[in-house]
């Protein structure tokens, strides 16, 4: 691996670490305040954006088991923030998705987070903001584990 690309990855940790657990914390905060956790906002705006889906499709997006994925919906199915239905010609696949209520949750969440980070990042420029962005969308367009092979190794 490039040694100057290992060095900026060193740089980057403390600081990458520190924002987001910053923003973590408020997240939780805030979203406390409207009945929602992390997981939850994530599993709405997952279902927001890509509407009805699979529970194992649900465990894969949010990055769980099917476990948690199922435990994580029936909070949401409980509180009517989503809805849950057996597939019609395949009784074993059950889907979910948003509900009204659940898309009016998901628009309170969005401003609450949005807000937030809009205040942080008012401290870059226009320039760096749309650089930032697209790096970070770069960032988590790439898997969260190692590819094979890949040494953990200095």
């Amino acid at each position: 691996m490039d040694k100057e690309l290992r060095k900026d990855a060193r740089e980057l940790v403390p600081h990458a670490l520190r924002a987001w657990m910053g923003y973590t914390r408020q997240m939780e905060r805030d979203l406390g305040k409207i009945g929602l956790n992390i997981p939850q906002y994530a599993l709405l705006a997952s279902l927001q954006e890509k509407g009805k889906s699979s529970m194992s499709a649900v465990g894969r997006e949010l990055g769980v088991t099917m476990g948690a994925g199922t435990n994580l919906t029936d909070k949401l199915v409980l509180s009517g923030l989503a809805a849950r239905e057996r597939d019609e010609e395949d009784r074993r696949a059950v889907w979910v998705e948003i509900t009204d209520k659940g898309r009016e949750a998901l628009k309170s969440a969005e401003g609450v987070v949005t807000d937030y980070l809009a205040l942080r990042m008012a401290a870059i420029d226009a320039e760096e903001r749309k650089s930032f962005i697209a790096g970070c969308r770069k960032l988590a367009s790439e898997t969260t584990t190692a590819p094979e092979g890949l040494s953990a190794a200095p």
